[in-house]
């Protein structure tokens, strides 16, 4: 993780109730600790103190804000101190981004919500006020200060800011069966009861009854927004992802449309031609199964094979973002799938893993390194935008919102990663919410 974070290679060891950053060919090192027990036992109840960077002695310090300190309920300063060529930073950060990025107070929690997931509410982070914050990232920073401090005049890699956009078709059209069976219909009758006896209007059934087309998706569908994304993203020099259901594991949670239907097909072929990413959005149950990922899977390659499209490098985002931690990252892997984007939360954006870098999985109960990348997903347009109403002030509120999240994660040359289904992009209101954060 250092040697991807600043491009050189460091030696990392353990000595004395302390990590020692060695760089070969020199006799300087940077101590990191004393180990904090909490963060590698499996706890859940962490103490939180505050680091003021003001207090600190070295100049650089103050180019930093304050700090929470997870795990170290009370400051002692300075926190950097240098004897001799080596520098030690009195406090386990590199424990912190253990305990963050492995999802250590997930693991056999029954602190869940209706849909069986670790809810922010639960969260150490929430709890203690820093969500908002890609805090893993802010302690790298200061790491990042020191070893500049210690190897003066070796260069360090320079993290360079990114946005990414994805989008989980959930429907890919509002009517219509995507495979002509009992259940993709019955799911279109109810559709069209919805529109008829919640939006009182009689005239959605005259609309409705001509995208019935089983051969593509019209574009008078009003999810049918995929050329529009995908425009959107190509004037901002960005590539969409796209992640296709594959499976039904649950009929009221699950989409009724096959992948191998001709209208998913042709859209498919669409999004590759034009240069976008598709990948897999594993159904509603899967995320305990062990086979039904693997499944999944193969019916997405099949199509991407059949149709002669590059089927490399796939990865996946979870229905619903349901996770049980680290069952549901070995399934990933099992299933061949490169990386997994489902790490927010549900209803609260922000930094489920602390970071907006991507990095290689680590089981923290097995103590394997996986062939899996988890790219953190920072924010869903679910947990901001009220879908059915929406005034000028709260699209305002929603707008800032999401733009002080990407802020933060340009403050430390991280990877704003956005995901905005491509059925909520109907209304008007929201198309502009939408392109004002690619833009801002």
């Amino acid at each position: 993780m250092l040697n991807e974070r600043y491009g050189q290679t460091f030696t990392v060891s353990h000595k004395e109730g302390y990590f020692v950053i060695s760089l070969e060919g020199t006799d300087k090192s940077v101590r990191i600790g004393p180990l904090i027990p909490s963060f590698y036992d499996m706890s859940r109840d962490l103490s939180c103190g505050m680091w003021e960077s003001e207090k600190e002695g070295y100049p650089w310090a103050k180019s930093l804000t304050k700090m929470p300190t997870p795990g170290m309920g009370v400051v002692n300063y300075p926190l950097v101190q240098r004897e001799n060529e080596t520098f030690t930073v009195d406090y386990d950060l590199l424990g912190f981004a253990f305990w963050m990025m492995c999802r250590v107070e997930e693991i056999d929690t029954k602190e869940l919500d209706a849909f069986d997931r670790f809810s922010h509410l639960s969260s150490h982070a929430f709890k203690h006020n820093y969500l908002e914050r890609p805090l893993v990232d802010e302690w790298f920073e200061l790491l990042r200060l020191v070893i500049n401090d210690c190897w003066r005049g070796v260069p360090l890699k320079q993290p360079e800011f990114k946005m990414e956009v994805s989008h989980d078709v959930d429907r890919p059209r509002r009517i219509g069966p995507h495979k002509w069976s009992f259940l993709a219909v019955l799911k279109s009758v109810r559709t069209i009861a919805v529109d008829l006896l919640v939006r009182r209007d009689p005239s959605v059934l005259t609309r409705r009854i001509f995208v019935l087309n089983p051969t593509e998706i019209e574009t008078t569908d009003p999810y049918n927004t995929f050329d529009w994304i995908m425009t959107q993203s190509e004037s901002k020099g960005l590539v969409s992802t796209f992640y296709f259901l594959s499976g039904m594991t649950n009929f009221s949670k699950d989409s009724g449309y096959s992948i191998e239907h001709r209208a998913i097909r042709r859209l498919i072929r669409r999004i590759k031609k034009r240069g976008h990413r598709v990948g897999l959005h594993p159904s509603f149950n899967s995320f305990r199964q062990p086979d039904q990922i693997k499944k999944e899977t193969a019916r997405l390659l099949s199509v991407l094979h059949d149709e002669g499209l590059e089927a490399e490098s796939i990865g996946a985002r979870m229905h619903y973002l349901r996770w049980e931690q680290p069952l549901t990252m070995e399934l990933l892997e099992s299933s061949g799938l490169k990386h997994d984007a489902s790490m927010t939360y549900a209803e609260k954006p922000g930094f489920r893993c602390g970071t907006c870098f991507d990095y290689i999985a680590y089981n923290p109960v097995s103590h394997k390194m996986l062939g899996l990348r988890i790219k953190p997903l920072i924010a869903m347009e679910a947990s901001i935008i009220d879908y059915h109403k929406i005034s000028k002030q709260q699209a305002e509120i929603a707008q800032k919102e999401l733009l002080l999240l990407k802020g933060a994660c340009r403050s430390v040359g991280g990877t704003f990663s956005l995901l905005w289904h491509n059925s909520e992009l109907i209304r008007e209101e929201h198309r502009e919410i939408y392109k004002a954060v690619l833009v801002g």
